[in-house]
């Protein structure tokens, strides 16, 4: 059976997919990025090293699950190794991540030039008023906050100049022009609320990859596999099957 990587979101580290693991009848494997967790950083935080980085130490052929910047990872990953990767599901996922005039459904580059500051300024505090940012909006809010800080806490926060430099990669990076040279069959899934990636902006993202299915979670913040395990074990178990 063909193993599942899975990636993971900026500021977390990958005990966010213990629950999602164990409940998967396959073989798991999910790294920490550089700088996050307990990996250690590397000298030039892009997508292309990042990946490059990944693909050193993963197998042969494998799914890829990836969630928030792990999700752009994914594609990375996808683009520069398509014999490698069989499958993609890509969570709160979006190819853009700063509003533009022809993408409006996404942060302000204002927005994210101010969460680098307060990286730099308070790490902690930042970092917690994300993952509340994350959950607003979800039924299950209360449980899944606690679930993340959980996994925070025994994962580690990560390095603030790696936090600091994956935020710069993301205010410049526009992944759209090459989304169709992404044929891997590919799962996007969406929660209803997400208040850091639009669904408008998965939405997007499913309609420009050639081979691509777009499912929203009703009620639904930005960590549909914490706040909705049973559906996503689901769709996951499902697609991969």
């Amino acid at each position: 059976m063909t193993p599942l990587v899975l990636l993971h979101g900026w500021a977390l580290n990958h005990k966010i997919f213990v629950d999602l693991i164990a409940n998967l009848e396959r073989n798991c494997i999910a790294p920490d990025l550089p700088g996050h967790g307990n990996a250690p950083d590397i000298l030039v935080w892009q997508a292309q090293d990042v990946a490059e980085y990944l693909l050193r130490e993963l197998p042969a052929t494998f799914d890829l699950l990836g969630w928030s910047i792990g999700a752009q990872i994914a594609l990375q990953i996808a683009a520069i190794a398509p014999e490698r990767v069989k499958r993609l599901i890509l969570i709160g996922a979006t190819p853009k991540f700063v509003r533009a005039d022809d993408w409006p459904h996404a942060v302000t580059s204002q927005t994210l030039a101010t969460l680098r500051q307060q990286i730099t300024l308070n790490t902690s505090r930042t970092i917690r008023e994300f993952l509340a940012l994350q959950v607003r909006g979800d039924s299950a809010a209360t449980a899944t906050l606690q679930r993340l800080q959980q996994a925070l806490a025994e994962g580690g926060e990560g390095q603030p100049t790696a936090l600091q430099a994956a935020l710069g990669w993301l205010e410049v990076t526009d992944q759209r022009p090459w989304l169709g040279n992404i044929h891997q069959q590919t799962l996007v899934v969406a929660g209803q609320y997400d208040r850091i990636v639009h669904p408008e902006a998965s939405k997007s993202l499913a309609n420009q990859l050639p081979n691509a299915l777009y499912l929203e979670i009703p009620r639904c913040g930005h960590a549909p596999f914490i706040s909705h395990p049973e559906e996503i074990q689901g769709l996951v178990q499902e697609f991969l099957r």
